[in-house]
C-alpha cells in the first residue's frame, strides 16, 4: 500500500474519532489547553440563546446551546490572530463550517457563523491578522504572518 493512501486512512480514522473526544470535554476544559502559538482567552457555554459580541450593538438570536472558544494565534513574534469556534453541546450534525468575512476582511463573521449553528454545524472564523478595513496588513505598512514579502510569484 502506497504511503498516500495509508495516510489518507490514518487522517480518516482520525476524523472519525475526533467528534467522540470532543463530546467527552467540558467546554471549560478547552481554556486548559497549553501552546506557545495559541492563547485560548475564551471557553465557555452559552447556553442563552442570544449573543451579542463585543463591540457590535447587535444581538444574535435563537442560537442553540453551543461552546464558544475565542483565541489568539501567533505563529510569528508579530502575529496577532483572532479566531471564534462554536461548537454545537447538542443537535450537532457532525460538520464544520469555516466562515470567512471576505477577503481580508479584518473582523470576525458572527452573522454568518450563527448562521451555520442555527443549520447544526461546528463553525469558525478569524480576522486574518488584522482589524478593520484599512491596509494595515500591507507589506511595508505592518508585517502579517500570512503575508511573504519573498513568496515566489503566483503567475
Amino acid at each position: 500500500m502506497n504511503t498516500g493512501r495509508m495516510l489518507s486512512k490514518v487522517v480518516l480514522f482520525a476524523m472519525m474519532l475526533l467528534p467522540v473526544a470532543l463530546q467527552a470535554q467540558p467546554c471549560d476544559r478547552l481554556a486548559q489547553l497549553v501552546s506557545p502559538t495559541v492563547s485560548i482567552t475564551l471557553a465557555t457555554v452559552v447556553d442563552t440563546g442570544n449573543l451579542t459580541p463585543v463591540g457590535s450593538v447587535d444581538a444574535l438570536h435563537n442560537l442553540p446551546p453551543f461552546c464558544r472558544v475565542a483565541a489568539d494565534l501567533r505563529p510569528t513574534p508579530d502575529s496577532d490572530i483572532h479566531i471564534e469556534v462554536w461548537l454545537p453541546t447538542a443537535q450537532w450534525n457532525g460538520k464544520f463550517i469555516a466562515v470567512g468575512s471576505g477577503g481580508w476582511g479584518g473582523a470576525l463573521s458572527y452573522g454568518e457563523m450563527a448562521d451555520a449553528l442555527r443549520r447544526g454545524y461546528a463553525t469558525s472564523a478569524t480576522d486574518d491578522g488584522h482589524t478593520g478595513q484599512s491596509a494595515s496588513f500591507v507589506v511595508g505598512i505592518r508585517r502579517n504572518s500570512s503575508i511573504s514579502p519573498t513568496a515566489p510569484s503566483m503567475r
